[in-house]
């Protein structure tokens, strides 16, 4: 006869931890030769020992920047065996033999251990352990161009005021990058005042990722003084109008007033002066985009005129004969039957005064008459149409109400002539000359 296998049952269930044991009783015993029933069986236990699951985790790869340190847990996966019951992995410990100075675009091993299980207890497992991999990345790197600024000169704007490095890692400065900085942007070659671009770049490095953040370069505009310079003149009745020219401080490389906007133009209390005295000359009008410009006033100065010669007192007039300077004009509806005699002594220049002597017949001269005549041609012959003329008594004052001067003839009129208004001296004055009239009543 020969045994065969017999039956055994334990009281070890599915979650009894490794390393346990439990009895194994045997029952029914089976003979592969002969018969049970010829034997009176005794049944003794065995020993049912629980052994360690077999599997094998895997870290799953990681990455980290250039510089960072390595990962120290990480999560894993079952490669090989399985899990018992609801038992479920956690994560693991991993260590790289990577370095801070690892260049970035390398790798290493990512090695896992002490595994950690979220459900179950790795006590229960025999666990071997597979390598995942560390990659090294690039880090980034901002490299931003300081702003510049500078007064306008006239010259091309080129390269720029450096650049601030943010990200730089292990303590390393710029000498780490390859490549060499370089500036470009609306700043290079800016000449005008304004605000412009500058773009920095031209930096490379295997473990930095390099980006650029632009600058700005501000142009600003140069001072300018423009002074109105100072003009003077001796009163001359006429109105002042303009300047007498300015003056310009604090233009830049070689530049002139070409380069301005605008029109020079002159204001202030000087315009329209007449009368001696001080006023202001006040410059403006111009415009610049590279220039800031402040304006200087000057002064004006109208000089009294020198006091005028005392009028020669006329010789006794000849009764006029046919002479280029001797006019001879009836009295026009005046009673009588004489004539005024109209000579010119001496025809005014801008430095010696003119006389005309003008004769009235007794008739026309008496209290009560009128008469009119005209000045000779000469005393207006450089007039023009806009030259002004003043008339008035040679001690400035206006003249009499019984005798007026007509612009449009150049002549006077007299009506109701007064007792003793002979003589007479007026002053007649055109542009700047000027002629004295001396009106007498003619001896008979």
């Amino acid at each position: 006869d020969a045994l065969g296998w017999a039956s055994v049952s334990s009281t070890a269930t599915s979650t009894t931890a490794a390393g346990l044991t439990a009895p194994l009783p045997p029952s029914a015993q089976a003979f592969t030769s002969g018969s049970a029933g010829n034997y009176v069986i005794s049944y003794a236990n065995g020993t049912l020992s629980i052994t360690q699951r077999p599997i094998t985790v895997t870290a799953s790869d990681q990455s980290r920047a250039y510089g960072d340190a390595n990962p120290a847990t990480g999560a894993v996966s079952l490669s090989s065996g399985t899990l018992a019951n609801t038992d479920a992995l956690g994560w693991a410990s991993v260590s790289s033999s990577a370095s801070s100075t690892t260049a970035a675009g390398l790798t290493a091993p990512l090695a896992p251990s002490a595994q950690v299980f979220t459900s179950g207890s790795a006590g229960n497992y025999a666990i071997s352990y597979a390598n995942g991999t560390l990659s090294i990345t690039k880090v980034p790197l901002t490299v931003s161009a300081n702003a510049a600024g500078k007064t306008y000169d006239g010259l091309a704007y080129s390269g720029g005021n450096g650049v601030a490095y943010s990200g730089l890692v292990n303590g390393e400065t710029s000498s780490v990058l390859g490549g060499t900085l370089a500036y470009g942007g609306s700043s290079q070659g800016a000449v005008d005042a304004g605000s412009y671009i500058i773009t920095p770049g031209g930096q490379t490095s295997g473990n930095y990722t390099v980006s650029y953040v632009n600058g700005a370069l501000t142009i600003g505009k140069a001072p300018l003084t423009v002074s109105a310079n100072a003009a003077s003149k001796t009163y001359d009745g006429l109105a002042y109008s303009g300047g007498n020219g300015v003056a310009y401080s604090g233009f830049v490389n070689g530049e002139t007033s070409s380069v301005l906007g605008g029109t020079l133009a002159y204001g202030g209390s000087s315009q329209g002066a007449v009368n001696a005295g001080s006023y202001i000359i006040t410059p403006g009008g111009q415009t610049s985009g590279n220039y800031t410009i402040s304006y200087v006033d000057g002064a004006l100065t109208i000089r009294a005129a020198p006091p005028r010669p005392p009028a020669p007192v006329p010789a006794p007039l000849p009764t006029p004969q046919a002479s280029p300077q001797l006019l001879s004009q009836a009295s026009a509806g005046v009673p009588g039957s004489g004539s005024i005699s109209v000579s010119l002594v001496s025809e005014a220049t801008i430095q010696t005064p003119g006389m005309v002597a003008v004769a009235i017949p007794k008739e026309m001269a008496s209290v009560g008459s009128g008469f009119t005549f005209p000045l000779p041609a000469q005393v207006f012959a450089d007039a023009s149409p806009n030259t002004p003329i003043q008339v008035s008594l040679l001690n400035g004052s206006p003249l009499p109400a019984w005798l007026r001067f007509v612009p449009e003839t150049n002549s006077f009129v007299a009506t109701a002539v007064p007792d003793g208004a002979f003589p007479i001296q007026v002053v007649v004055t055109v542009g700047t000359k000027r002629t004295t009239v001396v009106i007498s009543e003619r001896a008979e």
